[in-house]
């Protein structure tokens, strides 16, 4: 991997742990680890986010920027006790996750991932 991949990938390290950890605390109605889940999460994506900005990849560079303020709002609503917004703002967080593996994620051989152009 390249140095910035190696880089993304760090950032992946921390948000798949903190988004399970955010919801586990949502299932415990725990609101301030999972405002604190959130906010961390909201950093990671902030920083994944310098990955995307030289790539010609629009839909990765959305995704980035639409999970940071998705998280942002979560933690907002855990603060504020608003377990709906909540719940409705771990959906979209795993939607834009999910689109943006989907594409650019590869798994290799050995069980790790790497970065993957898409097909053109």
């Amino acid at each position: 991997m390249s140095p910035e991949e190696q880089a993304l990938s760090r950032q992946m390290k921390q948000i798949g742990p903190a988004f399970n950890a955010l919801r586990q605390a949502v299932t415990a109605s725990n609101a301030a680890d999972a405002g604190a889940q959130a906010a961390a999460m909201s950093r990671a994506f902030g920083e994944a986010a310098a990955f995307w900005k030289p790539r010609p990849h629009p839909d990765a560079i959305q995704w980035t920027e639409d999970a940071k303020r998705e998280t942002a709002a979560l933690a907002a609503a855990a603060g504020a006790g608003d377990w709906a917004a909540v719940k409705a703002s771990v959906t979209k967080t795993q939607s834009f996750c999910q689109d943006c593996h989907g594409k650019y994620r590869e798994r290799l051989d050995d069980g790790t991932y790497r970065f993957k152009l898409p097909v053109r």
